[in-house]
């Protein structure tokens, strides 16, 4: 199975969701992560899949893990059937 390039807004939202819960301006976490700011940018729009290795870093810098993400991301997806 090849990798999916389909964008995830349910991710996207949970992101942007945690990154103003702990009062974060874009450009930190991207900092934080070690990616350029638009990859958090093009990740909270909907606008991109991020590869495994980003999504590590991503949640590291918000103080999640990845699983923690992916739940929230699951229940964004349910509410919205």
């Amino acid at each position: 199975m090849g990798r999916r390039h389909e964008p995830q807004p349910a991710l996207g939202r949970v992101v942007r969701q945690l990154r103003k819960e702990r009062d974060l301006k874009q450009y930190e976490v991207a900092q934080a992560a070690d990616v350029d700011p638009s990859v958090i940018s093009h990740l909270e729009l909907g606008h991109s899949n991020p590869a495994w290795g980003t999504m590590k870093r991503v949640a590291a810098a918000l103080g999640v893990t990845i699983a923690e993400i992916a739940a929230r991301a699951d229940a964004v997806e349910h509410e919205r059937g």
